[in-house]
């Protein structure tokens, strides 16, 4: 549950004959009734396109149920994954039909979030504050939203092209916000797990805030930070199918290599590995600290650095006509001037806690 790589959403299409509308159908049925054994109606969806010639369906990987009869005993989050033997057995039967089979071929991956949930030591928006102000990857922007009622969620993203809006996010996005308020905000304060917390997990835990022999956790005074990896478009997961090594990779992700993952045992280490390489590249965790003396722009912004949300020193560099000396100083000090609330989030990241 925290720490764990989870596939928050999940989506593929598949190209299928236009001229055998029945076989489509009989498709569709089929896929709806292999995911409604593990999941509540509004987790995942089947449409055929208007034409006929393709095939489209999705779900939500985490609120999966061994047995769907069992939806009233749980409380339905996306805060668990299937166990990996789990997921290949829901993705063995769908190969096993001969519809799905002589179609995988065509079968892409269009969505694919991953997702982590980080025990915090402090509340979740003291971290969001000290990022938003951080400096990125090349192209990539803190963009503070509203996105519930007392709930704020903050976008490191590319921005999309010919934008009228300078804050229109793109194709490729991380996102920060607080899971405990989200779930409260829907009435949820206390979670009835479908599996039961490790030990490490455990330790983690204030004393009386679960019941072990019940598996519930009280959520409602945890810090817990929920970080999101997503792509707005299919394209962008050619980046993935390439850290796989998978050939075609400059056409995307295809089920059949997904698939192939999961049998040789290997899907959750590679997705985590993918993941927890992509955070560390976007947000600079990796920048070596500089020995070298600071020029008078890295003193200043050092100066300002534990009162970065109070001040926003982008604004005072470019009010001052010092635009292009911002971002390489910026840089340097992030990596020199340690934080300690961007250490201990950098920690969770690597997997060092």
């Amino acid at each position: 549950m925290f720490g764990n790589i989870l596939i928050d959403k999940f989506q593929c299409y598949m190209s299928v004959n236009p001229n055998d509308k029945e076989k489509t159908k009989q498709l569709k049925l089929y896929i709806e009734g292999i995911l409604a054994e593990h999941y509540a109606q509004n987790a995942f969806y089947v449409d055929i396109s208007r034409d006929y010639a393709r095939l489209t369906f999705g779900f939500t990987p985490t609120r999966y149920y061994k047995n769907i009869a069992d939806i009233n005993k749980y409380t339905d989050t996306n805060l668990i994954m299937p166990l990996e033997r789990e997921l290949l057995e829901l993705f063995t039967r769908l190969f096993d039909n001969k519809l799905f089979f002589e179609q995988v071929n065509y079968c892409k991956i269009t969505k694919l979030d991953l997702t982590k949930n980080f025990l915090m030591k402090n509340l979740v928006m003291e971290y969001i504050c000290k990022l938003i102000n951080r400096v990125y990857k090349d192209r990539y922007k803190a963009i503070l939203h509203s996105s519930e009622e007392y709930n704020k969620t903050l976008s490191i993203t590319t921005l999309a092209s010919n934008a009228e809006k300078s804050d229109k996010v793109g194709d490729r996005e991380i996102i920060f916000y607080n899971k405990v308020i989200e779930l409260k905000n829907r009435g949820i304060s206390t979670v009835y797990l479908k599996e039961p917390l490790s030990a490490d997990e455990k330790t983690l835990i204030p004393s009386g805030m679960y019941n072990d022999k019940l598996q519930i956790l009280n959520i409602s005074s945890l810090n817990i930070l929920r970080v999101e990896l997503q792509y707005g478009s299919s394209n962008k997961l050619s980046a993935f199918s390439k850290f796989l090594g998978f050939e075609d990779s400059q056409k995307g992700l295809y089920f059949k290599d997904f698939f192939g993952l999961l049998l040789n045992g290997e899907l959750y280490e590679k997705l985590n590995d993918y993941y927890t390489k992509t955070l560390i590249d976007i947000m600079l965790l990796n920048e070596v600290p500089s020995e070298s003396n600071l020029n008078v722009y890295q003193k200043i912004i050092q100066e300002y650095w534990d009162d970065v949300w109070e001040l926003d020193i982008n604004s005072a560099f470019k009010n001052n006509g010092l635009s292009s000396k911002y971002r390489k100083n910026m840089i340097k000090i992030q990596s020199t001037v340690k934080n300690p609330l961007i250490e201990e989030l950098k920690a969770n990241i690597i997997g060092l806690n």
